[in-house]
């Protein structure tokens, strides 16, 4: 998109360009290189030219390549040879380098990613994203501490820039640090002044956070300005809709919410727990029946859902297959309070009045 809207700025076609920045923005979200781009545009500034020199050229040719081979999730020897052989060229090419990096982190080759994305300088536009993606490669090596303190570092060098600080929340949230991660959150937040649609997902990540530490109110408030900001978008319809069913609230709505995020994603398999888990809730049990068959259909190896499927088996007097679902569950290595509802259930069934409830965690399903 950069290069056919510097191309069209070249050829002075201006307004083609202006409409393709803006129309990815609004498709996409906005990105710091095409905001950059339609700024230069709006501006009537002079754009830099696409290659400069024949190195240029060549490398950018060399980095054509390498983009399209490394779609391939097979063997990164070919573009990396590309790529490599782009920066050869053209040292200073920072696409390349992050392109390198995310070659590596998908080896989980964790220090050689975040060596590429390091080469990315600070006048870069991509350097944000580089130190960012640096955090989250040294994050997947176990060096937690070091990668919360390079997003530190980066919100200090960039103090008006929300990225920084959400990238923190969210390594924070990855890591179940939910009590540390909501106040980033709210920081975030506060950065960005009136909410957009692509916000939402500082609120959904938030609501998570505080339903995990049993701020449900405040969780609720922010899950609903998810959705406010981003309706129907099926994770919000989900956790919010999964969220008041464990609950045992609105569960009308809950059903309606989560059975429009199951037809957006029918093939997700934690989404139609969800539904089959609301249906059983309003006591609609062969249908539930036959959408949790489903789910574990999609999720074979998920302990909440062989579980959810065994007690609606249970509901619908179908005991045998109730108990042999509940022990699938316990084969795929459930959370141990989770371990321990199920023994129960094993031991007396589900009508026992000392069974210990679901938790509100058991199957919130979130990214």
């Amino acid at each position: 998109v950069l290069k056919y809207g510097q191309f069209l700025e070249h050829t002075a076609q201006r307004d083609k360009a202006r409409a393709l920045y803006r129309k990815y923005g609004a498709r996409a979200g906005r990105h710091q290189l095409i905001d950059e781009a339609l700024e230069r545009v709006l501006a009537d500034g002079t754009v830099k030219p696409v290659v400069a020199t024949a190195s240029e050229g060549a490398a950018e040719v060399l980095f054509g390549i390498g983009s399209v081979l490394s779609i391939d999730q097979g063997d990164a020897t070919l573009p990396v040879i590309y790529l490599r052989l782009a920066t050869y060229l053209q040292p200073d090419f920072p696409a390349a380098y992050m392109l390198l990096g995310s070659i590596f982190d998908g080896l989980e080759q964790w220090q050689t990613a975040a060596g590429f994305y390091q080469k990315v300088s600070a006048q870069s536009a991509l350097y944000i994203d580089a130190q960012i993606d640096i955090a989250i490669s040294l994050d997947r090596d176990g060096k937690t501490d070091l990668a919360l303190a390079t997003l530190e570092a980066l919100a200090t060098r960039v103090p008006d820039n929300s990225q920084p600080v959400i990238a923190r929340a969210d390594l924070l949230r990855s890591r179940e640090r939910f009590t540390e991660a909501v106040p980033h959150y709210k920081k975030a937040i506060a950065m960005i002044g009136a909410a957009q649609s692509e916000h939402w997902a500082y609120y959904y990540a938030m609501g998570i956070c505080l339903q995990q530490i049993d701020r449900w109110a405040e969780a609720e408030k922010s899950l609903l300005k998810a959705l406010e900001l981003r309706p129907r978008q099926p994770l919000v319809l989900n956790y919010l809709g999964y969220s008041w069913t464990d609950l045992g609230i609105n569960l009308d709505r809950a059903h309606e919410m989560v059975k429009d995020a199951a037809a957006q994603r029918p093939t997700d398999g934690y989404i139609v727990d969800s539904l089959g888990w609301v249906q059983y809730r309003l006591g609609r049990i062969e249908e539930a029946v036959q959408t949790l068959e489903r789910a574990v259909a999609l999720r074979p190896r998920d302990p909440i859902i062989n579980d959810h499927l065994g007690d609606v088996y249970w509901r619908a007097g179908r005991k045998l297959e109730a108990r042999f679902q509940w022990r699938r569950a316990l084969i795929f290595d459930p959370e141990p309070a989770d371990a321990t509802r199920i023994n129960q259930k094993l031991e007396f069934g589900l009508d026992h009045r000392h069974l210990v409830t679901n938790s509100a965690a058991e199957a919130l399903h979130a990214p």
